[in-house]
């Protein structure tokens, strides 16, 4: 009697196990699914942990490099404010030296050329400044003797010059002459000084060398002037 309760509960047992097999394969298929799903999204999570700190990470560059170039551009403004400063005052010291020159430069002394003239030649302007005009001139005087002659003219009436008041305006005042003493041909020089002051406040001076029969011509003449 035992024997055959236990022959039918095994094969009632066989029967539900049969009969629960589909079952317990889908649960198992289904638990399978779950763990996969639970590990994808575990995966998950962890990149966007990782994104999150990364993202983090990149604000607190942007921050940092925000904060660089604030710096660097008010550096740079106050930078650009002060060469502009050093420009402005630069340019005020270069206006105060072009006044300094300009009120100086009516008092420097001007050099001429060195004048030579053949005999016969067209005067030639030795220097002139404002209404006043140095020339010289080589002729052939009295004896066959070459003569260079040094004239001072004025463009304003009542000039005075050397002391003396050009009352015509344009008249030759004769400042130096220098001859070969009667054509000997040898070389004579001389040295001369003027002055000269117009009605309208111009005034002029100079001094110089001039003679015949040097440096390789027949007459020659060169000054330097002072306005």
């Amino acid at each position: 009697m035992r024997r055959f309760r236990t022959a039918t509960f095994a094969t009632s047992l066989i029967a539900a196990v049969a009969l629960a097999a589909p079952g317990l394969t889908a649960a198992s298929a289904k638990l399978s699914t779950t763990a996969r799903l639970n590990r994808a999204i575990s995966k998950a999570q962890k990149t966007a942990n990782t994104d999150s700190r990364n993202i983090t990470a990149l604000q607190k560059s942007f921050k940092t490099l925000s904060t660089s170039v604030a710096s660097l551009s008010s550096t740079g403004t106050a930078a650009i404010a002060t060469l502009t400063g050093q420009v402005a005052a630069l340019g005020g010291r270069v206006a105060t030296l072009n006044g300094q020159v300009a009120a100086l430069a009516p008092h420097v002394a001007t050099d001429s050329p060195l004048v030579k003239m053949t005999v016969g030649q067209a005067p030639v302007t030795i220097a002139s400044s404002g209404p006043f005009t140095l020339t010289a001139t080589c002729t052939v005087g009295v004896g066959l003797t070459d003569e260079v002659d040094i004239n001072l003219t004025s463009s304003e009436a009542g000039t005075a010059i050397n002391g003396t008041d050009e009352a015509v305006a344009g008249t030759t005042y004769q400042v130096d002459e220098e001859d070969d003493s009667g054509g000997s041909g040898g070389a004579f020089l001389n040295n001369s000084i003027f002055t000269a002051t117009a009605p309208s406040g111009a005034f002029w001076n100079g001094a110089g060398e001039d003679g015949v029969n040097v440096f390789g011509t027949n007459c020659f003449a060169k000054f330097q002037t002072t306005t």
